[in-house]
């Protein structure tokens, strides 16, 4: 049961009180001032150097640092790109302190600023060494999702604790729920901070897969779905944590846990089946990307395997998403299992006046031709049965991609159709009797 309590915004009211009383003061407008000023020159200042390193060097301006082999220009575009303004604004703040205090001033908020900026300059070394070991994407993404949100909540910290006790503004009760007080600090911790717990968790989840691709030398199912196992239990394991840290009921939370595994039960199962399938699968390696397999009675590629579908690409480049389950319970048909090679069968009808060993002969020649076709097995021709019209041949090939069947049965057939020209054998049209009956009794 959830009900309102009384809210003590005294903590509130005094961070704002203490905000504009500092503000009113003299000192802390110049401070204020000499320090947005510093650091706006210190940006402008960096800007301009990057936009004349970059027409220096056109080649290095690619969006995001670069996974090209390091060399000195690339190490040189890295420390400028990264490390140029936090070491301009460290030295420039520091000599606005200098002056500060040489005259006589004091320099609390300035004092602050050096501190956030050695921060800042600690965060961008950290972030070189993470674009040189590490794929410069994913670096770059978990660096705007956690690391800068991180660095952010660090600046607003820090201020704030100048103004007030963040502990105390924390303390301030919003509602209570389960007979617990849920204060600003619970509603901050349950939102961020699980937010940057599953941030953490993701991060650990790609260290590893890539530390195992190094191993490896290639994405092994088993690492992914081990992965998966970790992320997901760390986040409930997290998940518990942050709770029980919040002091909510355990009797409440076991409560909760128990309707929610009905739920799941009777309306998730479809969605824990194909969870547990893409385990199965990623464990078991049996369906890796590049593969090819038969979906809906269509040869397509598959492109991911994720916990809880396949991405697979057809021949007419449509992706379909295909849940796991139909993989792991049902008979699927895959042309890239333990051996790529498949045969590809070429039947071919020629008029009942040829040769059957010269037909046979002409066929296996273009096969041979063919460089696609696999010598080992050898290609063969077999006399299927007579047509109405024809005397039908079947001539079976091999290759060793299956993604090319089409266009090797294409150019197959081009091939037969030239050679059997050549030796003037004929290609029949599908013949009929037509027989005419004449009613004799209306002419009389």
């Amino acid at each position: 049961m959830t009900e309102t309590t009384e809210l003590d915004l005294t903590p509130i009211f005094e961070l704002i009180w203490r905000c504009l009383h500092a503000l009113e003061r003299p000192l802390v407008q110049i401070q204020l001032f000499a320090i947005i000023i510093s650091l706006a020159l210190v940006w402008f200042l960096s800007q301009g150097i990057w936009i004349l390193w970059l027409r220096r060097f056109p080649s290095m301006n690619d969006g995001e640092l670069s996974d090209r082999p390091p060399s000195l220009k690339h190490y040189a575009t890295n420390l400028l790109r990264l490390m140029f303004t936090p070491v301009l604004g460290l030295m420039v703040v520091s000599l606005l302190e200098t002056g500060f205090s040489q005259g006589g001033w004091r320099a609390g908020l300035i004092t602050v600023g050096i501190k956030i900026l050695w921060t800042f300059f600690f965060y961008r070394g950290f972030l070189i060494i993470c674009y040189e070991v590490f794929p410069s994407a994913h670096v770059s993404r978990y660096r705007r999702l956690f690391s800068a949100p991180l660095f952010i909540l660090f600046v607003i910290n820090t201020i704030g604790g100048l103004l007030t006790d963040i502990d105390k503004l924390f303390q301030v009760a919003v509602i209570r729920l389960f007979e617990t007080p849920v204060t600003l600090g619970a509603i901050f911790i349950i939102t961020i901070g699980i937010y940057f717990w599953v941030m953490g968790v993701s991060i650990v989840e790609q260290i590893f897969l890539y530390v195992s691709f190094l191993i490896a030398q290639e994405p092994t199912g088993a690492a992914q779905a081990i992965s998966i196992i970790i992320r997901y239990f760390l986040i409930g394991i997290g998940i518990v944590l942050f709770f029980g840290y919040l002091g909510f009921d355990a009797t409440a939370l076991a409560a909760i846990s128990g309707g929610l595994s009905v739920g799941i039960g009777f309306s998730l199962k479809e969605i824990i089946g194909n969870f547990v399938s893409g385990i199965g699968l990623l464990f078991e390696g049996s369906l890796r990307p590049g593969d090819i397999v038969e979906v809906e009675g269509e040869p397509t590629t598959v492109e991911k395997v994720s916990i809880r579908a396949t991405t697979v690409k057809t021949v007419d480049n449509v992706e379909k998403i295909v849940p796991n389950q139909t993989f792991f319970t049902s008979i699927v048909t895959t042309y890239t299992g333990t051996d790529p090679v498949i045969r590809v069968l070429v039947p071919v009808g020629v008029s009942y006046n040829c040769d059957p060993e010269e037909v046979i002969e002409i066929l296996l020649d273009v096969a041979r031709q063919n460089d696609d076709v696999q010598t080992e097995p050898q290609p063969s021709v077999h006399l299927m049965g007579y047509g109405d019209s024809s005397v039908d041949f079947r001539l079976a090939v091999f290759i060793d991609d299956p993604a090319i069947r089409i266009t090797v049965r294409s150019d197959l057939y081009r091939a037969i159709w030239k050679a059997l020209v050549a030796h003037k054998i004929e290609i029949p049209f599908p013949q009929r009797d037509l027989h005419i009956r004449t009613d004799n009794t209306k002419n009389g």
